[in-house]
């Protein structure tokens, strides 16, 4: 987020105190276990004509006419050959079954099997000493020991790596290196170079985001994401700064140059590095963290369905035995979760990571088509309680059964003996809570879409859709937000018939 840190600081503080009190009563994981559940009883979906046919919902849609097939065979000439080159240098002994393209409705990019790959099969490996891994940063980085006093040092590790190579590769001399280091070298320097755009990334993440649209996503969750993540980033740029200056290495560039590719290397950390263990052994040494080629283009897909766009890929590490801990003979491996067709895309699901809604767009940027089951943000009594589609939490039962209580017997009428219980009034006056709050979050104001469109005329330059993504996420994720309350809604009314 754009602002002064001194000037925000008062209201981290608060919110920070906020964040405190929500973890140990409200939202989150602490009230998983006493949820109210009344999915048994049948409500509709209302499935929207869309559902299950995107994967993602990235505004980036377009469409595609007839004078536009020569652009897109001419993209997938280009991005299979970089492909192939990406995996002789990078990943020789992995089976090419992959190529990189762009969607013919779409700019996303994607990767998509050239041939059909059996449930189990072997989708690509790639070995660790090709990857960036947060275990080996450059000598010049200096860090703690202890990574526990910092949780996210191995974001500031990776990030490190990045920028080394980004920066001071152009100085290496290739004719000195062995035919093996020349090609991880070649292949690393075209990797890299198509990385996603870095002023694309500062539009989609909302660490980046005014504070007048992160307020307009109108979502708790996500603010005290962004405002926690906004210092712990730059506690972070900080200590890279330092290491980078007193190395001497980068002397060419001013603080503010080297600030601004600390914050691109870490929006590439944060949105395109995974987690690898090995499966079935004992974890005895810290877990790895690594930007891996080729599979970091592997787009999303939830394994918590089966439709269309679903996760057909998972991975994990592979090595010589089970009990193996040495990283440098172990390989990530991707493998299909079921049957791929040819021209199907390969996608993999990021995890805990992607969900809810806010925690994916806070993460990665982008918001999943995942709105079965979502989650919102219901206010009752200045409380926020998590509510899902067909689940309450406890707390906000009790809550509404004393504000019923109050109003027939008074303030000091709920006594130990009273039952706390999801009756017909109760959901009810929950279910108009609900409906309430879907209805003003529907009613805020967007951000001027076309002001901004205006602003940007004016000053010479053409005004792109990208240029407005932050506003238009934010909406989105209200209007998500909107529809999770008014499926609760509904849900609760329906319980209450029955």
């Amino acid at each position: 987020m754009l602002f002064n840190p001194s000037a925000k600081l008062y209201q981290h503080v608060l919110l920070f105190t906020l964040a405190i009190l929500l973890s140990k009563s409200h939202l989150g994981s602490s009230f998983v276990n006493t949820r109210m559940t009344f999915f048994d009883i049948s409500f509709n979906r209302r499935t929207t004509a869309t559902e299950g046919t995107t994967k993602t919902l990235r505004y980036l849609s377009q469409t595609t006419s007839a004078s536009s097939c020569i652009y897109y065979s001419e993209l997938r000439e280009k991005s299979d050959s970089q492909f192939t080159n990406l995996f002789n240098c990078l990943a020789p002994n992995s089976p090419q079954l992959l190529y990189l393209s762009n969607s013919k409705l779409s700019n996303e990019r994607g990767v998509y099997a050239n041939d059909s790959i059996p449930k189990g099969g072997i989708i690509c490996s790639i070995p660790l000493s090709s990857c960036i891994r947060d275990d080996a940063p450059p000598n010049w980085y200096k860090f703690e020991v202890d990574s526990h006093s910092n949780p996210s040092e191995w974001a500031a590790r990776l990030a490190a790596s990045l920028l080394d190579f980004q920066i001071n590769a152009g100085s290496v001399d290739v004719d000195t290196q062995t035919s093996k280091s020349e090609d991880m070298y070649l292949g690393r320097k075209q990797w890299l170079s198509m990385m996603p755009d870095s002023d694309y990334l500062r539009k989609i993440l909302p660490i980046h985001w005014p504070e007048q649209i992160v307020s307009n996503a109108k979502c708790t969750a996500l603010e005290l994401s962004v405002d926690t993540s906004f210092f712990v980033r730059a506690e972070t740029v900080e200590d890279l700064l330092v290491s980078m200056k007193q190395s001497g290495l980068f002397a060419k560039y001013d603080d503010a140059d080297l600030r601004s590719k600390c914050h691109d290397a870490l929006d590439l950390v944060q949105t395109r590095s995974c987690r690898v263990e090995k499966q079935g052994a004992v974890q005895l040494r810290p877990q790895l963290r690594v930007i891996a080629p080729i599979f970091d283009f592997i787009n999303y897909g939830s394994s918590l369905h089966n439709r269309e766009g679903s996760a057909n890929a998972q991975f994990g590490l592979e090595g010589p035995s089970e009990e193996s801990l040495d990283y440098e003979n172990n390989i990530l491996v991707v493998r299909a979760r079921r049957n791929i067709q040819k021209d199907e895309e390969v996608l993999i699901d990021y995890g805990d990571c992607s969900r809810p809604a806010w925690r994916c767009l806070a993460n990665y940027g982008f918001l999943t088509d995942e709105e079965e089951n979502e989650s919102a943000e219901l206010f009752l009594d200045g409380i926020p309680y998590e509510v899902r589609s067909d689940s309450i939490p406890f707390e906000i039962v009790e809550a509404a059964t004393h504000s019923l209580l109050e109003e027939e017997r008074g303030a000091t009428a709920f006594t130990p003996d009273d039952e706390i219980k999801l009756s017909p009034e109760v959901a009810l006056q929950i279910s108009k809570r609900a409906s309430d709050a879907a209805f003003h979050l529907l009613q805020e104001p967007n951000m001027n879409l076309q002001e901004s469109i205006d602003k940007q005329n004016s000053s010479g330059k053409e005004a792109s859709f990208e240029s407005f993504l932050p506003a238009k996420l934010a909406a989105s994720l209200r209007s998500r937000q909107a529809q999770a309350l008014r499926e609760c809604s509904v849900g609760l009314q329906d319980f209450a018939a029955q």
